[in-house]
C-alpha cells in the first residue's frame, strides 16, 4: 500500500524546477483515479485479517493432507554433529500434558497435538527418534527439567525466568493473540478507540498485566479458567476477550459457542512466539534442531494446524480505511487539479509577457543582446533588430557563425571600447560609450551601447546582457547643428557693433571715448568697427565755405548736364 501511495504522490506532485509552462496534465487526475480503484481492491481482498470460528474435523484432516509431512529433504549433518546424537543417548521430551490443541495426552495415553506433530517433522528431517517423558501436569515438567531429568520442554514461550536454565531454538509456532467477540460485534482495527466496553481475562496472565496498561479504556473481568472466559462473553457477561488464536479457534468448535467471532488480531507484540527449550548444557542439540525448524514451510505448519483446529480466515472489508484511502487520494486529486488551474493562469501571463516582450524587443531601434567578456564580443543571444541596424540576420552573428560583432567596429575604436568596459568591470559599474559600426553593404552608422556584467555565485563574469541602439540619426544633427554654428560664429567674427549710448558734443559733433578724451567721429568710429571712411563735402557745406566752386558749379551744370560729379576730395589730415 505504501508504494500505492508513493506512486500517487510522485504522479501528481508538480515539478518545479521546469518552467512553469509544463503543468501538470489532467491526465494526472485520471491516474489517482485508477489507483483509488486499486486500492479498493487492495482494501477488500487483503487488509486486516479476521478469522471465523472453527470448521469441521474432517475438513481440517482433507487440509491437513494437501501438505506432505516430509515434502524437503533430510538436514544433511556434519561429523561432529552425527557424533554428538550417536553418543548424547536418548533425547527426552516432556511435553505439557493438557494444553489443547498444542500438546495432550489423548485417551490412550499417548501425546498428540500440534507440538508433537511439529516434533514429526524434526525427526523426520534429522533422522532422529524423540523420548517421550509423561508428567502429571505442567509444574511437573518444568520441575523435571530444572532437575535435569529431561532435555527439552517442546512448547512454550521464552521468558527471563526460563533463560536461567534453558536455552531456546527459533519459533516453531507464531500464534497471535485475537479479540473474541460475539457476532454481532463490529470488526476491531484497533481496541483503544472502544469505549464502554469490558474485556474477559483469566486471572493472573501476562496478557492482563498488559491490557491493563496498553488499553485503559477497557474494564476488565477476571475469571479463573479458560473455558470461563468464552462463557462470559457467550452469555453476555463480557464484551470480549483477548486469547490466543489456535486455542480460541480450538474452544470455541469444542464446546460449541457459535455466537462467537474472531473480530480482529491484537497488536505483534501480543504474540506468542513458542519454541522448544532445551537444557544450557547442549547448545549443539539447540543448533541441530534449529537446522531442522528452519527447513519446515509455513505450509506446513498451516496444515498441521487446520488439522487441529480447522480455521477458516475472512478478509473483510475496512470501510473507515477505505473511507480515507480515498480521502487523501480525493485531496491529492484536488490539489492536482487546483495546481493545474493555477500553473494554467501562470502560463497565461508568462505567454503575454513572452509577447509584450517580443513586440517590445521588435520594435525597439537596435538590439537587445548576451555576450560573452571576451574580445570578440561573442554573442550568445541578439534580438530580430540585428538586421535592421547591422545588415546581417541574427544566426549570423550567434558564436560567431559568419562573423563575430567585435568584426562590426572600426579598428582604431576597438581598444578603447574594450578598456571601458574593463574599467567598468573592475570599478562594478554598468558602461555605456558612442561608437561606430560598419553595417554589411559599408556604410557607417553611429550606436549608444549600455550593458552591465551578470555573474555568477564565485563573482567570475558569466557574462554582459545590454542594448545597442542606432543613434545616426541624432549624432547626424548634431554634426549639422555644430556646422551652422562654426559658420555663424564665423560671421560674427566678421561683424563689429557699437552698442549703448554715445557721449557727442552738440556743436562740433566730437564723441567722448572712454578715457574721457573727445575725438573726431569718424576716428572713433574706426577705431571700434571695421568701417573706413572718406571725405568729401555736401552742398550745403560747399555753399557756406567755397561759395565761389558752388556758383561756378552751378553754371557749368546749366551749360553741361552730361557732365558727371567732381571727384572727391582727399581726406583731411587728422
Amino acid at each position: 500500500m505504501r508504494q500505492v501511495l508513493d506512486t500517487t504522490l510522485r504522479i501528481l506532485h508538480p515539478r518545479f524546477r521546469r518552467p512553469m509552462r509544463h503543468a501538470v496534465r489532467w491526465g494526472h487526475g485520471i491516474a489517482a483515479m485508477l489507483i483509488l480503484a486499486t486500492c479498493l481492491w487492495w482494501a477488500w481482498h487483503d487488509y486486516n485479517p479476521v478469522v471465523s470460528g472453527a470448521g469441521s474435523p474432517e475438513a481440517g484432516k482433507k487440509a491437513a493432507g494437501t501438505a506432505p509431512m516430509e515434502s524437503l529433504p533430510r538436514v544433511v549433518l556434519t561429523p561432529e554433529e552425527q557424533a554428538y546424537l550417536a553418543e548424547s543417548g536418548p533425547i527426552t521430551v516432556c511435553p505439557d500434558p493438557d494444553w489443547m490443541p498444542f500438546e495432550y495426552m489423548d485417551d490412550k495415553g499417548n501425546f498428540t497435538g500440534i507440538a508433537k506433530d511439529l516434533m514429526g517433522l524434526i525427526e523426520a528431517r534429522l533422522g532422529i527418534r524423540f523420548t517421550y517423558v509423561v508428567a502429571r501436569d505442567w509444574d511437573e515438567a518444568v520441575a523435571m527439567s530444572k532437575a535435569g531429568e529431561v532435555l527439552i520442554l517442546p512448547f512454550l514461550n521464552q521468558t527471563p525466568k526460563r533463560e536461567q536454565w534453558l536455552i531456546f531454538t527459533e519459533p516453531l509456532l507464531l500464534d497471535p493473540n485475537v479479540f473474541i467477540t460475539r457476532e454481532e460485534h463490529p470488526f476491531i482495527t484497533n481496541a483503544a478507540q472502544l469505549t464502554d466496553e469490558s474485556v474477559v481475562l483469566p486471572s493472573g496472565t501476562s496478557t492482563e498485566e498488559r491490557v491493563r496498561e496498553d488499553f485503559p479504556n477497557l474494564t476488565i473481568v477476571n475469571v479463573p479458567t479458560e473455558n470461563e472466559v468464552f462463557e462470559a462473553v457467550s452469555h453476555r457477561k463480557a464484551d470480549l476477550t483477548l486469547r490466543p488464536l489456535i486455542i480460541a479457534a480450538y474452544t470455541i468448535r469444542k464446546e460449541g459457542f457459535f455466537n462467537l467471532k474472531i473480530a480482529g488480531q491484537a497488536p505483534e507484540s501480543y504474540g506468542n512466539h513458542l519454541r522448544m527449550g532445551i537444557l544450557k548444557s547442549e547448545p549443539m542439540l539447540r543448533d541441530i534442531i534449529n537446522r531442522a525448524i528452519a527447513t519446515i514451510t509455513h505450509e506446513e505448519r498451516e496444515s498441521i494446524v487446520n488439522r487441529h483446529v480447522n480455521v477458516k480466515i475472512v478478509r473483510p472489508m475496512d470501510y473507515a480505511f477505505v473511507l480515507r484511502i480515498a480521502g487523501v487520494l480525493a485531496l491529492l486529486i484536488g490539489i492536482s487539479f487546483y495546481w493545474n488551474y493555477r500553473l494554467k493562469k501562470i502560463n497565461i501571463a508568462l505567454n503575454e509577457s513572452e509577447r509584450s516582450k517580443s513586440v517590445l524587443l521588435a520594435n525597439l531601434p537596435g538590439i537587445a543582446y548576451r555576450c560573452r567578456f571576451d574580445p570578440q564580443w561573442t554573442m550568445e543571444f541578439i534580438s530580430e533588430g540585428c538586421l535592421q541596424l547591422t545588415g546581417y540576420r541574427s544566426e549570423d552573428l550567434l558564436h560567431n557563425r559568419v562573423l563575430a560583432y567585435a568584426d562590426l567596429i572600426p579598428p582604431e575604436e576597438r581598444e578603447w571600447i574594450w578598456q571601458t568596459w574593463t574599467h567598468a568591470e573592475t570599478e562594478g559599474k554598468a558602461a555605456h560609450m558612442e561608437y561606430r559600426i560598419i553595417t554589411a553593404d559599408g556604410k557607417t552608422k553611429w550606436v549608444f551601447e549600455q550593458g552591465v556584467f551578470i555573474y555568477d555565485d564565485a563573482h567570475t563574469v558569466r557574462a554582459i546582457e545590454g542594448l545597442i541602439i542606432d543613434i545616426t540619426d541624432r549624432r547626424n544633427a548634431e554634426a549639422e547643428r555644430e556646422k551652422v554654428v562654426r559658420e555663424l560664429r564665423a560671421a560674427l567674427a566678421e561683424v563689429k557693433t557699437l552698442r549703448g549710448i554715445l557721449p557727442i558734443c552738440a556743436n562740433c559733433k566730437k564723441i567722448r571715448d572712454d578715457e574721457g578724451y573727445w575725438d573726431q567721429v569718424e576716428h572713433y568710429v574706426s577705431r571700434h568697427t571695421d568701417a573706413s571712411f572718406s571725405h568729401g563735402i555736401c552742398p550745403d557745406c560747399l555753399n557756406k565755405l567755397y561759395p565761389e566752386f558752388s556758383k561756378a558749379d552751378a553754371d557749368i551744370e546749366k551749360s553741361d548736364p552730361a557732365r558727371p560729379d567732381p571727384a572727391p576730395l582727399p581726406p583731411a589730415e587728422e
